[in-house]
């Protein structure tokens, strides 16, 4: 699970760097999302939108972060 979130994180890490240090970035499957100042306005972001697995992660070298997931998936 996140897999390709991570990858496509991974991959564009440079790129965030340049433009978007110290945002938070929204990935879903290979699509970014969005970028936003807070983690909380990342999350609201996708608030709305059906359930399913998103990467939300501060644009930070790797070295520099702590890897964090969220999910709104319903385990029954």
């Amino acid at each position: 699970m996140l897999e390709t979130e991570y990858s496509v994180h991974k991959e564009h890490l440079e790129e965030f760097l340049s433009s978007h240090k110290s945002e938070f970035v929204v990935i879903q499957g290979r699509n970014v999302k969005g970028f936003f100042p807070t983690e909380a306005k990342a999350l609201e972001s996708v608030a709305a939108e059906a359930l399913g697995t998103y990467f939300v992660k501060q644009c930070l070298p790797l070295d520099q972060t702590i890897v964090d997931y969220h999910s709104r998936a319903i385990f029954a």
